[in-house]
């Protein structure tokens, strides 16, 4: 059986493992011709013919991929690990080598920001974001920093850690970093936060051990990190916790065969998508470097798994939620999109080639951008989905070109309810237990966001703890919303969409 071959140097991320070095097994498919994409969801339709319009028009929607960003000078296994949406059409990718680009994907602009070691993830609080970054053992080590980026574009070191590498995640204004080493046998992992308007770091307040953190999401108002063993063959690793309390959740799921001796399963993605965790892995045989096996798991409470999808001889290195469905970037270069009702995963034509999708991110209802280990170096990918409509009585009378109609967005139009209906019991200091179960805090709109996602059920949007509050079931303010009113409409809308923006 053919399976995806892996040199692993021993660098702590697994990110950082598959993307230095490896044999990935491309596809070597032969790159689709790109349309341009549209402007925006909230453009006008443009009208092309002068004649008026027929009775009847088919409507379209075609799909078109291209390549926005390809790294000058291109180095041979670099790649755009990480990605973080910075503002509309603005994308900072990082790569394994160190590079850190500003892509304007409306005007094509490219900046290079700087060189700040091996890219992890990317945090944002209060406009200002924070970068995790590390170096492999080859390179001594001890260079596990995490990085500040101000809103005007300046980097000085926030943070530098004895260990490897480091990971970052925010939660509400304070940023998590996780420290970790990878040398078969390493130190345990340490936790280090950095609190709301302090200056310094308090380092090293928590330690997990005998593990490495390769992802870390917020969930809940708690901070989860993922990742695996710190050994050559090992399991799967999970924390929750804030501050210097983290506890290990157990009962993990495991793809490995049962009693291999040889196999190590590793975090590859951890993604908070429609209130659910989901948590993408990988099984290797570390001693010569293959692919065995891939899983994408998802949990509603992080005790209970459920396999979403499995990738045999593949690696679910990368996943994101587009367009209403799961997308799953694999080690051999294809994207693959979640069958729902056949609950597979089906394979996404025009893919330019790459060896390996290493990240990607959702930049708007309209275009998921993809990040790569291209052919030659590191590249971004865009996939753009365009709607047309056109007459269809004799010529056409009256082409129409528009993208999807505007998406309901937490911000536009969910916030503003929240603000309207909820803010008054639900904001500010000292409050109630019951009350401070759902607090707002109206200026920080990621943590209002998260709190608000995590109260919503996106299998049956009507039934979410948010909306049978709203309508006074069991809700200590009464009703505050009618059921089938516009603004339970809007809601019950944003959660159907399901991305949730």
């Amino acid at each position: 059986m053919s399976r995806i071959s892996l040199t692993f140097g021993s660098t702590l991320l697994l990110s950082l493992l598959l993307a230095t070095g490896c044999n990935s097994g491309s596809r070597g498919t032969t790159a689709a011709t790109a349309t341009a994409p549209v402007a925006s969801n909230t453009t006008a339709p443009t009208t092309t013919a002068t004649t008026a319009p027929t009775a009847t028009s088919t409507t379209t929607t075609s799909v078109a991929w291209d390549t926005p960003f390809t790294a000058a000078p291109a180095i041979q296994n670099d790649s755009v690990i990480a990605l973080h949406l910075l503002a509309p059409n603005q994308l900072l990718a990082g790569s394994p080598l160190g590079q850190i680009q500003l892509i304007d994907l409306a005007t094509g602009t490219v900046t290079n920001e700087g060189s700040y070691g091996s890219v992890s993830a990317f945090a944002e609080v209060g406009g200002n974001i924070f970068i995790g970054t590390g170096q492999p053992f080859f390179m001594q080590g001890g260079q596990g920093e995490v990085f500040l980026r101000d809103a005007q574009g300046n980097y000085t070191v926030s943070l530098d850690h004895p260990l490897t590498a480091v990971t970052v995640v925010a939660l509400n204004n304070d940023v998590y970093a996780f420290a970790s080493d990878y040398t078969g046998q390493g130190p345990d992992a340490t936790v280090s936060q950095l609190t709301a308007n302090a200056v310094a770091w308090s380092q090293d307040v928590a330690t997990l051990p005998s593990c490495q953190i390769n992802k870390a999401v917020a969930f809940r108002n708690e901070v989860w990190a993922a990742g695996s063993d710190n050994a050559l063959t090992g399991t799967l690793r999970l924390f929750r916790g804030t501050g210097a309390n983290f506890t290990e959740v157990t009962n993990l799921p495991d793809a490995r065969t049962p009693g291999s001796t040889n196999e190590l399963q590793i975090v590859s993605d951890f993604q908070v998508i429609n209130g659910e965790l989901y948590l993408a892995t990988v099984v290797t045989d570390p001693t010569v470097g293959n692919v065995i096996t891939g899983a994408i798991y998802r949990s509603f409470d992080g005790s209970a798994w459920s396999t979403v999808a499995t990738t045999p001889n593949d690696a679910p290195m990368a996943i994101a939620m587009h367009q209403g469905s799961l997308f799953v970037g694999l080690i051999s270069g294809e994207v693959h999109s979640l069958d729902a009702t056949a609950q597979t995963l089906v394979p996404d034509a025009g893919v330019p080639a790459s060896t390996g999708v290493m990240s990607m991110v959702e930049v708007d209802a309209d275009t998921l951008a993809v990040g790569v280990r291209g052919t030659a170096g590191a590249e971004l990918l865009r996939r753009v989905t365009t709607v047309t409509t056109t007459g269809t009585t004799g010529s056409p009378t009256n082409t129409t070109t528009s993208p999807s109609p505007p998406a309901i967005t937490y911000t536009t139009d969910v916030k503003p309810i929240l603000m309207a209906r909820c803010a008054s019991c639900h904001s500010g200091t000292n409050l109630p237990a019951a009350v401070n179960a759902y607090p707002l805090t109206l200026n920080d709109d990621v943590t209002d966001h998260q709190e608000t996602v995590n109260r919503v059920n996106p299998q049956t949007p009507d039934a979410s703890l948010l909306l049978t509050k709203a309508v006074g079931t069991a809700h200590g303010g009464g009703a505050i919303l009618t059921a089938g009113s516009a603004e339970h409409t809007t809601i019950i809308q944003w959660i159907q969409a399901g991305t949730m923006r």
